[in-house]
């Protein structure tokens, strides 16, 4: 089995990885690919258009090409898609369920956002950018990019904000924001973020009202929730997602209810580079709101709050492959 560690849309080292395939399939005669146990679309990751490739070079037949993905929508005509459900179910269920945690605090220091970012992309600066130029008194947020260190100098944003955005003023606001990276809270940091670290950020979630989650894919056709979802989940926080399109409704069908009464949730049918700006309006739209109505609203949402952490409390691996129709 090759394992193919990879980002959105990026695969990492793929000259390496593309050597290790044809060695397999020379010493095999098959091809067996994990995409590292996470749920990237393989198209908009590019692995398909290589598959395709040495497909017709060395004349292999796509029978003998199987790849095991997270990504629960994940489908392929000519090569064999195996499914794995989503990581992360019981450990977050298993943290939670030995921990105390405060309820919301609606006092003088309570806030509307949190935003917690470890490894930066392009959408992720920008929503960074967004929270600390223009909501940064009503938010508590995070982001461990550090220049110095060597692991974090690939994932900074910029070169893909530069590509795809116009916005010279945008682009060197986010430069700026960049600079003044690492934005830490010194109580629960860590990094890197790896089990059961991905829970400490709950110590502060008591503090704020609603979570700006930043997934981990967003291109193409996926779903593959992480912890990052099922953490406002399970410590009763409502959530806004940038992620891939259609996200939320793959999270209703699973049982979840989201936040539609209160806020415009068209964002999630959008694409990545359209939805940025349509969250950015939401986040806009909820700063206006006075903590009278903001308390209100929090009592008003108790029901699907209550409804997401049972949901979440039973979820299983028969739950995706149900609803997802895979075996």
């Amino acid at each position: 089995m090759i394992v193919i560690p990879n980002i959105d849309s990026k695969i990492w080292h793929f000259e390496y990885r593309a050597v290790d395939v044809l060695k397999e399939y020379y010493d095999t005669g098959k091809i067996v690919i994990d995409t590292n146990s996470e749920g990237p679309d393989n198209s908009a990751l590019g692995l398909y258009d290589f598959l395709d490739y040495i497909v017709d070079v060395y004349n292999i037949d796509p029978a003998n090409i199987e790849i095991s993905t997270c990504n629960q929508l994940e489908n392929h005509q000519k090569y064999t898609i195996r499914h794995t459900p989503p990581l992360y179910v019981d450990e977050c269920n298993t943290f939670v369920n030995s921990h105390e945690f405060l309820n919301k605090q609606f006092d003088a220091n309570f806030k509307l956002f949190g935003l917690f970012i470890g490894r930066l992309n392009s959408y992720r600066l920008e929503l960074l950018n967004f929270i600390h130029r223009d909501h940064q008194t009503q938010s508590v947020y995070t982001c461990h990019y550090d220049r110095q260190i060597e692991f974090h100098q690939p994932h900074n944003g910029i070169s893909n904000l530069i590509e795809n955005s116009k916005d010279w003023n945008l682009i060197n606001k986010c430069i700026d924001t960049l600079s003044e990276c690492p934005f830490q809270i010194e109580a629960v940091d860590s990094y890197p973020i790896l089990t059961p670290a991905h829970m400490n950020i709950s110590k502060v979630y008591h503090t704020f009202f609603v979570e700006i989650v930043c997934e981990t894919y967003f291109s193409g056709n996926t779903f593959y929730p992480t912890e990052k979802t099922w953490r406002p989940i399970l410590l009763n926080t409502p959530f806004i997602v940038q992620g891939p399109q259609n996200y939320l409704d793959n999270l209703r069908k699973l049982g979840f209810q989201t936040f539609d009464k209160w806020w415009d949730e068209g964002y999630s049918e959008d694409p990545a580079d359209h939805q940025i700006f349509e969250i950015q309006q939401v986040i806009t739209r909820i700063s206006k709101w006075s903590d009278k109505k903001v308390q209100k609203v929090y009592r008003d949402m108790k029901p699907i709050l209550d409804n997401n952490f049972e949901c979440m409390q039973n979820l299983s691996s028969a739950d995706f492959k149900r609803v997802f129709e895979y075996e």
